[in-house]
């Protein structure tokens, strides 16, 4: 999906970064933007930047990243999003990829104000 020709223009942020990282392998080094340590990059470092932030400060953080980008974003987490939080963060749900043997390895996929 996100290696798709339409989507090939659009920034990705992945919340929580330990398992958003494990989609980059398969983005061909197109980086992730992190909101834990506001970083973009293909992996994830595991230093004193890097902290825990409430969903309100990860969307916050990622719609700075797309006003200095200028990019639209679509934001990948591990764990389906509760729809009314959703919604009040003007967030889509664009995919989900869900046939995963551990649930962690699942992946949902968001559009931010698309």
């Amino acid at each position: 999906y996100l290696d798709k020709p339409e989507n090939a223009g659009m920034a990705i942020a992945g919340w929580r970064d330990f398992a958003a990282s494990s989609v980059a392998g398969y983005l061909s080094g197109r980086p992730i933007y992190y909101p834990e340590s506001d970083r973009t990059g293909t992996f994830i470092k595991w230093d004193i930047q890097r902290r825990t932030l409430p969903f309100s400060e990860v969307v916050s953080r990622v719609r700075k990243q797309r006003e200095l980008t200028g990019k639209s974003v679509i934001l990948v987490v591990n764990q389906p999003l509760d729809a009314e939080v959703a919604r009040l963060e003007r967030l889509v749900e664009v995919a989900r990829f869900t046939d995963a043997v551990v649930y962690d390895e699942n992946f949902w996929l968001y559009a931010l104000d698309r």
